[in-house]
């Protein structure tokens, strides 16, 4: 799995975070610094009072300049924002463990 992340060495031009956990969970300093870049954009929509409303590894895009989520239609529902939480923790188990 190593290299496969971006600062950890080569990477593709750019893959989702589903594709990478295909083949296994990130190293741990991966992980933490993936979840930290996917928290920091669902922050900066919740700041602004949207939500993402569909946050899945699917849904996350690596690149060489670290983890991104996916253009979607921003939600203005509070109880979208709940959800993105709630599936943030799952994407994060899902990266520290490679599992669903």
């Amino acid at each position: 799995m190593a290299g496969r992340f971006p600062q950890s060495g080569p990477v593709a031009p750019s893959e989702t975070l589903a594709g990478v956990l295909a083949v296994g969970s990130l190293p741990l300093a991966a992980g933490l610094r993936c979840a930290g870049e996917i928290a920091d954009e669902l922050r900066d929509l919740h700041e602004r009072s949207k939500a993402y409303g569909k946050l899945t590894a699917a849904s996350v895009l690596i690149t060489g300049s670290g983890a991104h989520l996916l253009p979607l239609s921003d939600y203005p529902d509070g109880a979208m924002r709940q959800r993105d939480v709630e599936a943030f923790g799952a994407v994060l188990y899902q990266v520290l463990t490679g599992t669903a």
